[in-house]
């Protein structure tokens, strides 16, 4: 399976010459610079063939899927010593999401389309490395908010065009 990568605008000040400036009493903002920033989007579709339903949580929709939080998603990469949470690139602050809370169920015998987007360069990974995407469910929705063990599902093996990294 193979990622998309899209690029989106995404504010950073960078400690260049300010382009303009906008203020509401004593606050303002000022604008530094815009630089597109390659984003991944990973489309999966969640089947269980189990014997209970799972409930994955979500925040939001996306042409069709239900998007995959922050949270209750992440990136392994392969290492020499197996599998790893792909680590947070230096300066790029601590990935997470929003807190979890709803969820989707998917009963048993069916499926449901997700997605999971990142900026790639938010991660110390390489086109080259062997990556997977692991989603957290639980068998009861009650589960999710809590800090009751998740069942984890991991995706098969892809790599990042070539095209993703900065």
């Amino acid at each position: 399976m193979a990622a998309t990568v899209h690029k989106v605008a995404v504010l950073a000040v960078l400690g260049m010459t300010a382009l303009g400036a906008s203020s509401t009493g004593s606050l303002s903002v000022e604008l530094v610079s815009v630089q597109p920033i390659p984003l991944a989007r990973i489309r999966v579709v969640i089947h269980n063939p189990s014997d209970a339903p799972i409930f994955v949580p979500y925040c939001g929709e996306r042409g069709g899927a239900y998007a995959l939080c922050g949270l209750a998603a992440h990136l392994e990469v392969k290492t020499k010593s197996g599998w790893q949470k792909a680590r947070d690139a230096e300066g790029a602050g601590l990935s997470g999401g929003l807190a979890l809370g709803d969820s989707r169920k998917i009963t048993v015998g069916s499926h449901r389309a997700w997605e999971y987007e990142f900026m790639t360069a938010a991660f110390q990974i390489e086109p080259r490395d062997q990556l997977r995407l692991v989603i957290d469910a639980w068998h009861d929705q009650a589960a999710v908010a809590t800090e009751k063990p998740p069942i984890h599902i991991s995706t098969e093996v892809f790599l990042l065009p070539a095209s993703a990294t900065p």
